[in-house]
C-alpha cells in the first residue's frame, strides 16, 4: 500500500475532506506512514532515537486520545520551534512529476510561535519561513517546474532558471517566478493573501470567486497585491518592499512606519493568537517598532500609549479585543 502525497499532507494539517476522514483513525494508515517514515534516507539530520521521538510526536498529533485531534495538533504545533518531517512517496509527485523507479521524498518544515526558519531548497533557492507557517518541497525538482507548497508566511530568493519556473502554491493561489525575490503572506483567519515583490517579476494566478474564472496579474518591484478570499477582488498598491519584508533579515518582527492593518495579522501569526477589532477607524495609524522576546501584552500597551486604541484580553481563549478609546478617556493603569 502506498499513500498518496496529498492524503498525507491533508492528514498532517487537518484538511481531509469528509469522505476521507476514516484515514484519520485508520491503524493501517498509521502503520503505512510509519513504514514510510522509517525509509527516510541516511542524510536525515538526527539519530535513530531522534527519528523514533519525532514519529511519536507526529502520531500523537494525528491520532486523538484524550484531546481532540485539532487541539492536540495545535498544542504541539505552537510549542515546536521548527520540525522537519521527511515522508517517502512512491508515486507520481503531488508537487511535481517524477519517475516511479525511485522513492520520492518530501520535506515538510513547520514553525511554531516566535520562530523563523531559513531553508535551502534543492535548486539553491532560499526560503525564509515565518512563524506559524509550513513549507513542503521534494528532495529534487523535476518535470520542468520547481513547485513548493506554502501555508502561512514565506520569503523566497529564487535562483534563475528560465526553463524551470519556480511556483509557490497556497490554498488560494499560485505565484510563478523565474528568478526573483518576493514574500507571500496569508492571514490566520483565511480572509486574504498578499504577495510583495522585492525584485524581478512574478505572476499571480487565482480563481476568481465572482465569475469562477482564473485571474492572472503581473507584479513588479515595490508592488504589493492583496487578494480577498471572500470577494475575489485583487488590488495592487505601491509599497517599499525592502522595509515591508525586513523581517527576513531579523530574528523577530520589524515594522517601519507600517499601518496597524498590516501589523496586526503578523502579530497574530507571531504570537499564535487572535486579535479582533470592532471598527476600522484606527487601522490606518502607523507605527515603527521591533518584536523579539516581548510579550504581546507589552507590545499592545506601547501601542495604546501612542494611539487612540485600547485593548482587553480573554486569558482563557488568548483573544485580544481592540477598541477605539474615547477622546476624553484616560488610560487606567493595568493590573
Amino acid at each position: 500500500m502506498q499513500l498518496k502525497e496529498k492524503n498525507i499532507y491533508d492528514l498532517l494539517f487537518g484538511k481531509l475532506p469528509e469522505e476521507k476522514q476514516h484515514l484519520a483513525n485508520s491503524r493501517i494508515v498509521s502503520s503505512e506512514m510509519e513504514k514510510q517514515w522509517e525509509q527516510v534516507p541516511a542524510g536525515y539530520e538526527g539519530s535513530t532515537k531522534d527519528k523514533q521521538e519525532s514519529w511519536q510526536i507526529i502520531k500523537e498529533a494525528i491520532y486523538p486520545s484524550l484531546l481532540t485531534r485539532k487541539y492536540q495538533w495545535m498544542k504541539w504545533y505552537g510549542i515546536a520551534a521548527t520540525i522537519l518531517l521527511c515522508i517517502t512517496i512512491g508515486i507520481t509527485g503531488y508537487l511535481g512529476s517524477r519517475s516511479n523507479s525511485s522513492p520520492l521524498f518530501y520535506y515538510s518544515y513547520t514553525t511554531g510561535n516566535h520562530s523563523r526558519q531559513v531553508i535551502t531548497l534543492p535548486d539553491g533557492s532560499t526560503a525564509i519561513l515565518g512563524a506559524q507557517s509550513s513549507l513542503i518541497y521534494p528532495d529534487r525538482f523535476a518535470g520542468g517546474k520547481r513547485t513548493v507548497q506554502l501555508e502561512g508566511q514565506g520569503f523566497f530568493y529564487v535562483e534563475k532558471n528560465k526553463s524551470s519556473p519556480f511556483i509557490v502554491q497556497t490554498k488560494n493561489m499560485s505565484v510563478t517566478a523565474l528568478g526573483t525575490a518576493f514574500e507571500v503572506f496569508e492571514d490566520t483567519h483565511g480572509l486574504y493573501s498578499e504577495v510583495i515583490l522585492l525584485n524581478g517579476l512574478v505572476r499571480i494566478d487565482y480563481p476568481c470567486t465572482v465569475n469562477q474564472e482564473e485571474e492572472s496579474f503581473l507584479l513588479y518591484p515595490d508592488q504589493k497585491i492583496v487578494i480577498s478570499h471572500n470577494t475575489g477582488k485583487a488590488e495592487i498598491h505601491p509599497e517599499t518592499a525592502e522595509n515591508y519584508t525586513s523581517w527576513r533579515e531579523y530574528d523577530g518582527l520589524r515594522f517601519t512606519n507600517e499601518r496597524l492593518s498590516t501589523i496586526l495579522p503578523r502579530l497574530e501569526r507571531w504570537y499564535g493568537c487572535k486579535i479582533l477589532h470592532n471598527n476600522n477607524s484606527f487601522l490606518n495609524e502607523r507605527f515603527s517598532f521591533k518584536v523579539r522576546n516581548e510579550s504581546l501584552d507589552r507590545i499592545l500597551e506601547l501601542v495604546t500609549q501612542s494611539s487612540s486604541v485600547s485593548f482587553r484580553k480573554d486569558e482563557e481563549e488568548m483573544i485580544y479585543q481592540l477598541t477605539e478609546r474615547e477622546p476624553d478617556q484616560q488610560e487606567q493603569p493595568r493590573k
